[in-house]
């Protein structure tokens, strides 16, 4: 992966804001307005396209269609589609950095794919990043049905979770 210059310096604090399609607008916009520095820090947008996905769009094609997979080309359209939609989001995040006044030469875009809280955690040890943010949606419920509890490890999902436990430095989930 080549990282922009900024990223190569040990001066230059390296931060990862972590964004998913639904909520990158809320994360950065909050984050740049929450985290005020010094001095200008490196700025890497991530987003994780989780490829734990696929198998369940494979399973429920199976269940209503009675074939098995999604079959080679509606599995290329969905995959092609949704890194799309990754990378306008991540250009709009760009875009709303700059727009807040922070250089585009500081400022670092990744789509990486497989588990987000794994992919997180090590893009976060090979960027030496020193802060991680990402966005925690508050819902009411956890993807079983089950109440989620406002307070203790079952208030924040399973990412935040993983990447809280295992980071190489501070994360600091934004309630959405």
């Amino acid at each position: 992966m080549d990282m922009a210059p900024a990223l190569k310096g040990k001066a230059v604090m390296r931060v990862m804001l972590c964004a998913s399609i639904e909520a990158a607008e809320r994360v950065v916009s909050t984050a740049l307005v929450l985290l005020r520095w010094q001095e200008p820090p490196t700025l890497i947008l991530v987003h994780v396209r989780d490829t734990g996905l696929q198998h369940g769009l494979e399973q429920a094609r199976s269940w209503f269609t009675g074939r098995s997979g999604l079959g080679a080309m509606h599995a290329a359209r969905a995959v092609l589609t949704e890194r799309s939609v990754a990378e306008d989001m991540l250009n709009e995040a760009r875009e709303l950095c700059i727009a807040a006044g922070h250089s585009p030469d500081l400022i670092t875009t990744s789509l990486l794919e497989g588990r987000p809280e794994q992919e997180i955690v090590r893009m976060a040890q090979e960027v030496h990043a020193h802060l991680i943010v990402l966005g925690n949606h508050d819902r009411p419920v956890d993807p079983h049905g089950k109440p989620r509890p406002k307070r203790g490890p079952g208030s924040i999902g399973h990412v935040a979770r993983f990447v809280v436990d295992h980071a190489p430095c501070p994360v600091l989930v934004l309630r959405l």
